[in-house]
Parts: structure tokens; sequence; C-alpha cells
């Protein structure tokens, strides 16, 4: 049973829906940006600062409670590779470092699609964590991301497997979207009623207007870099999945999970009922979403 503010914003989010239906670019949504970077705040006890990381640009979050590790958080926002930025995430990104007692965060910038379409985004965040494993050479690594930031996260880890670098020691994908050629059946499934854009039989076609086809450019959607349900998994370390039962991008983690499991990964798949795509975005409002992060946090300090 949810509680009376989530079903209060579900319904809200609901009214939403033909709006947002008949968006055609990405830019329509990033109007809505500075309204995100008031109302997604940091928690207390937290401090950011814009910074440079060998001339690549970052917000870094020092938490300032007591009896934190060692432990450094990566965080890798969302947005469809198309929207958004560290500023938009940073408040759901700190409540996440205090939970899990990081000692910091770091939230990397990203350049985004339709003007700067696969692989440079991709290709900034593995930058980034070049120049963050000279800097913490010893610190244990927590990768972290929602939706298309979780898609980074797998991608950045292929290519840190692939040039044999420093690996995160876990990772956490909260309602991942990692599949960009919208190929699962919960795209399809119109008995899936998605929190956002409900049962409407354009919505895949939406989101390839609106995301998927910006981000692609001229590259293929089964490229693992570019759609990581596509990727190899026998080499991940422990990873926590957590999606909501009403948004499209099921399908993601429930086959992301399968295939994890069959490698013998460990990875936990955290379904969360009656909940819409990056409900932990509503912290601290939504008491569901203070819960998501609990559970994250804990199984993040937890040690394997």
């Amino acid at each position: 049973m949810n509680s009376l503010i989530t079903s209060s914003v579900r319904r809200f989010i609901k009214l939403q829906q033909p709006l947002l239906l008949r968006l055609r670019n990405p830019r329509h949504i990033r109007l809505l940006e500075p309204l995100l970077r008031n109302a997604l705040v940091l928690p207390d006890r937290s401090e950011s600062h814009d910074i440079v990381i060998n001339q690549r640009r970052a917000i870094r979050i020092y938490n300032q409670r007591r009896h934190t590790s060692s432990r450094i958080l990566i965080y890798l926002h969302g947005g469809g590779y198309a929207v958004g930025s560290p500023h938009t995430h940073k408040g759901f990104a700190a409540r996440l470092m205090q939970a899990a007692g990081c000692q910091r965060a770091y939230l990397p910038f990203y350049r985004l699609a339709p003007e700067h379409p696969y692989p440079a985004g991709l290709d900034d965040i593995f930058e980034f964590w070049l120049s963050l494993c000279a800097s913490y050479p010893d610190h244990e690594l927590i990768l972290a991301g929602e939706s298309a930031g979780a898609g980074l996260c797998l991608a950045l880890f292929q290519k840190i497997q692939h040039h044999n670098l420093k690996r995160p020691n876990k990772i956490f994908l909260h309602s991942p979207w990692l599949d960009v050629g919208l190929s699962g059946d919960s795209y399809h499934d119109l008995r899936l009623n998605d929190g956002f854009l409900g049962r409407h039989p354009q919505r895949k076609a939406w989101l390839h207007r609106m995301f998927a086809r910006h981000y692609l450019g001229l590259h293929d959607a089964n490229d693992p870099l570019v759609s990581p349900i596509h990727m190899d998994v026998a080499q991940l370390p422990p990873i926590l999945i957590q999606v909501a039962t009403h948004e499209v991008f099921l399908a993601d983690s429930q086959r992301l999970a399968e295939r994890c499991q069959s490698h013998q990964i460990d990875c936990r798949l955290s379904i969360w009922p009656n909940l819409w795509h990056a409900f932990g975005l509503f912290a601290p409002w939504l008491p569901e979403a203070n819960q998501a992060i609990q559970e994250a946090g804990k199984w993040i300090r937890t040690e394997r």
C-alpha cells in the first residue's frame, strides 16, 4: 500500500500525460531544469562545490556526517541522454551518499544529445573515471546512476574492463534504461500502465522520437556500449537494481537480473509496486523514495 502523498503525486503525474506526449524535442523538457535545480535540494550536513579535475567538470559533495568510510560514490545522472545535469540530481546523490556512509560523491558533467550523440557522453564519463582513479587509487569506488545514467554506468564498466582499469566495487542502478533499441516486452505490453506515459499505444514511438534517436545518431542500438542490455555480464561486480512496476523500462531490469543470475553474478533485483520511473528522485517528500535510498545505502555498506 503506497503512502497518501505518493498516491497524490501519482494522480498529479497522470494529469500531465497528455501534455508530455505532445512534446517533440528534449529541449522542451530542458525548460524545466531551473525548477528542478531549486526543488531538489541537498540534505542537511552535506555541501557541494563545482570543480574541475583534469579539465573535466563535476560536482563534488562532501558528507559532513560523522563515521563515514573512505568510500567514494560516483553518480551518473539520467535524463534520456538529452536532459538533466549534476545540478538536477545532486539532492538524490547526496542522500544516497549519506545513506551509504560514503566520504564524498562526484557527479560528472557529460555532453548531451541531440547536440552530442553517442559516444560523446560516454567518452566524457570515461575520461572522468581515469582522472578519479588517479586521485583515489586505494579507495573503494561505488558507481551509481538512474535511468540513462544507469545505462552509462554499465557502458562505462565495459570500457573499464576493456582498458584493464580500476573497477567499481559495486554498482547501483535505479530505474535503469539499458535498451536504447526499446526491444523489451514492457515497451510493447499495454497492460503495463506507465506512470508518465500511461497505456498510450505510441509511447514506444514517443521514447524513440524524444530520446533514443537523438542519442543513437548513426550507431547500432544493439551495440553493448549503446544498449548495455546486450553486454557480457560475466565480470560485473555486485549489483543492486531498483525498479518500479509502473514503468515502461521494467523489462530492462528483469532481463539484466536474469542474465546476471545465470552467470552467478551477485545481483539483487528490488521491484517497488505501484510506483513510477525514477521515483527515488522524489526524496525527501515521498516515503517510498526515502525507503529506496535507505535500502541502497544499506546494500552499499554491507561487506561482501
